[in-house]
């Protein structure tokens, strides 16, 4: 039992260590919100498009999907 104004015994590396994870797990978020900026797409016009491909495995109708 814990005596009043007095804190537990290892409460304080309990605070210390959920800092910590508290810190890490923030850093992951924004990492994570970063990865998906980076992920955003350029947008084109059709007159700054010049060449397309169309890849798949054999068989896949990429030649009638084209004409």
């Amino acid at each position: 039992m814990a005596v009043l104004g007095k804190p537990r015994q290892g409460a304080r590396e309990n605070i210390g260590r959920e800092k910590k994870e508290n810190r890490i797990r923030v850093q992951n978020i924004v990492s994570k919100l970063r990865f998906r900026e980076a992920m955003v797409m350029k947008e084109y016009t059709s007159e700054q498009i010049r060449n397309v491909a169309v890849l798949s495995h054999d068989g896949a109708g990429k030649t009638a999907v084209v004409e």
